[in-house]
């Protein structure tokens, strides 16, 4: 299937709670995830456009396979995705690495989903800043754009593995995995939300 989303960098928890009454949203915490990105030693499938990732959320897992597609919409990244639930997901990664990948990164989020329609919508605190996505048909997605008042322009077009790999550049570190302990000491950090780091 076609995964359609557009994902805002909304930066501090004030910003994201705003967002959520523009919409009518009950706020609620997230719910934790460990997401864990896995290829082949040479990144074939980084150099692809493809991505194998092993979510972790309380007591459930999900395998999810995304590749890039020629479908494009005006500001919303569109992706394949093939995604199932596993019982395990340890022993996902294990069968995984048996098959010859290794975990390349891995990000934390804590996630709260709001199914809105022909959309969802999900407010993502990642270590340094918040996130929104709203995942769903292409004029779903435009009509809470507009009732969001969020600048279509400024959209993010970037997966969370991209945005990680750019933060590593712009923090000047090597760091295999976005934790909150990363970002503790204020040595690693985001750019504000309307610098061009996360459109250009």
């Amino acid at each position: 299937m076609l995964e359609i989303e557009v994902k805002y960098y909304l930066g501090d928890l004030k910003t994201a709670r705003s967002l959520a009454d523009t919409w009518g949203l009950t706020w609620r915490e997230g719910t934790p995830e460990l997401n864990r990105i896995f290829d082949y030693p040479d990144h074939r499938l980084e150099r692809a456009g493809q991505l194998i990732r092993v979510r972790e959320r309380e007591d459930r897992g999900w395998l999810t396979y995304k590749a890039k597609t020629d479908t494009v919409h005006s500001f919303a990244k569109v992706r394949l995705e093939h995604q199932t639930s596993v019982d395990d997901p340890s022993e996902t990664v294990e069968i995984l690495t048996h098959l010859g990948l290794q975990e390349v990164l891995s990000y934390h989020r804590f996630r709260a989903s709001y199914p809105a329609g022909s959309t969802c919508i999900e407010f993502d605190h990642l270590p340094g800043g918040w996130f929104c996505e709203i995942e769903g048909d292409p004029d779903g997605i435009d009509k809470k754009v507009r009732a969001g008042e969020l600048d279509s322009a400024h959209s993010i077009v970037m997966s969370y593995p991209e945005i990680f790999r750019r933060l590593q550049e712009y923090n000047g570190t090597n760091a295999f995995s976005w934790s909150f302990d990363l970002v503790k000491d204020g040595t690693f950090r985001l750019p504000p939300a309307d610098a061009p780091f996360w459109r250009d």
